[in-house]
């Protein structure tokens, strides 16, 4: 029995500097994720909200959800999953 494992990515909608990360990024991103996985299915037209805490501080994110499906999730090693995000 083959068996496949749905992997959630949180992507923020944000850089770091609080300006909107670009389609074109976004695009690469997901052609990446395409190559490597053979699919990927994004949500980002209902962004989802992360929250977390930083001290006394609750920060905030406006998130997309790109989902792949993968064989063996561990296999994948993380030098791959860094040139993923590089995108």
């Amino acid at each position: 029995m083959n068996r496949s494992y749905v992997v959630q990515i949180l992507v923020p909608k944000e850089t770091g500097k609080g300006e909107p990360v670009s389609k074109e990024w976004f695009d690469k991103f997901l052609q990446k994720l395409t190559d490597e996985f053979g699919g990927a299915t994004s949500y980002i037209r209902a962004p989802a909200k992360g929250l977390w805490r930083s001290g006394d501080t609750t920060e905030r994110d406006d998130i997309a959800v790109v989902e792949v499906m993968a064989a063996n999730p561990r296999r994948q090693s993380s030098r791959s999953r860094r040139g993923l995000l590089g995108a």
